[in-house]
């Protein structure tokens, strides 16, 4: 339970549950949680995130998190995925069974997220997926700063190789997404790359 010790009869909270062995589950599905000696039901409910992210939060932040993905708008739900995803692109697919709604309403939450700067279409139209405008300008500002401390330190030298570069940023940088961002900043003239 995030926000008691004890839940009685009748109340409702929020609850991060582990299963014993992987299960299947999408958003909106509904379980029941039983005892095995004796077999009593002790509660139930509706599946919020089946795959949270692997980060730690406040409690308050995370019940903030569930509350969205209860009671926000389709907007506000698709966002927040987006943001969970970090640097791993969404495709307008994935972001559907992740926030139990129908295609048209996906596809119109993802229309005003880029209308309104909150997301980045990464790739070709095709196969294209979507970051949250504000990891985007996070790996941005990380690239950039990576480059000038190493031309600070080497002048002489005419760049950093690619890899090296990736290897100063975060683990969890899909190498599409790291490939993208470069491509990206060099269409800007930002950087150069070669």
């Amino acid at each position: 339970l995030l926000d008691r010790e004890e839940l009685s009869p009748g109340e409702r909270t929020y609850a991060h549950v582990r299963l014993e062995r992987p299960s299947a589950a999408l958003p909106g599905d509904r379980y029941v949680v039983r005892s095995y000696s004796p077999a009593v039901t002790i509660g139930g409910g509706s599946v919020l995130d089946p795959t949270p992210p692997r980060t730690r939060r406040t409690r308050a932040k995370l019940i903030e998190h569930l509350q969205v993905l209860e009671q926000g708008r389709p907007t506000e739900r698709v966002e927040r995925h987006l943001l969970a995803s970090g640097f791993t692109p969404m495709t307008v697919e994935e972001l559907r069974a992740r926030c139990d709604l129908d295609g048209a309403a996906v596809s119109e939450a993802v229309r005003e997220l880029v209308e309104n700067g909150r997301a980045v279409q990464v790739g070709s139209k095709d196969g294209a997926g979507l970051l949250h405008a504000e990891r985007v300008g996070g790996l941005e500002t990380e690239v950039l700063g990576r480059l000038a401390d190493f031309h600070a330190k080497e002048p002489l030298k005419d760049g950093l190789a690619k890899e090296e570069l990736r290897s100063k940023l975060p683990g969890t940088l899909p190498p599409g997404t790291f490939a993208w961002m470069l491509g990206r900043l060099g269409a800007e003239a930002q950087i150069a790359v070669e």
